[in-house]
């Protein structure tokens, strides 16, 4: 098999499986609720910027291979965080994001939880 063969064909029960979890998911309270808050935080333009770059620095520090990122950083990107959890749509729209995130974490860890998949390298 190469890089660019589909596995998901149309007569693979797992492509079915899949899309009905995609249009439950596009259905759920958590995903119709971040889309909501998403839309309203959109509104304003320079909230949102403001509010993606402080996204994107906490991802690249929470996903860093440095064993430390400098205690300063740290504490700059939680003041900025308690800061703008202040205003309501921001607190909204980040709970609503961690509600989904959480979500498809625990979708995920329901369909591999009884696969044996060995990860022991990660160890």
């Amino acid at each position: 098999m190469n890089d660019e063969e589909e596995i998901l064909n149309e007569d693979n029960p797992v492509k079915d499986a899949a899309n009905s979890l995609k249009t439950a998911i596009l259905q759920s309270s958590e995903y119709n609720n971040y889309i909501e808050c998403a839309r309203t935080l959109k509104a304003d333009g320079a909230l949102y910027e403001r509010v993606n770059n402080l996204r994107r620095r906490n991802f690249a520090i929470q996903n860093t291979n440095e064993q430390r990122i400098g205690i300063e950083r740290f504490y700059d990107l939680s003041a900025e965080i308690r800061e703008l959890r202040h205003n309501p749509v921001v607190n909204d729209f980040l709970d609503a994001e961690v509600e989904l995130g959480r979500l498809f974490q625990q979708i995920s860890a329901l369909i591999t939880e009884d696969m044996d998949f060995d990860v022991d390298f990660l160890d």
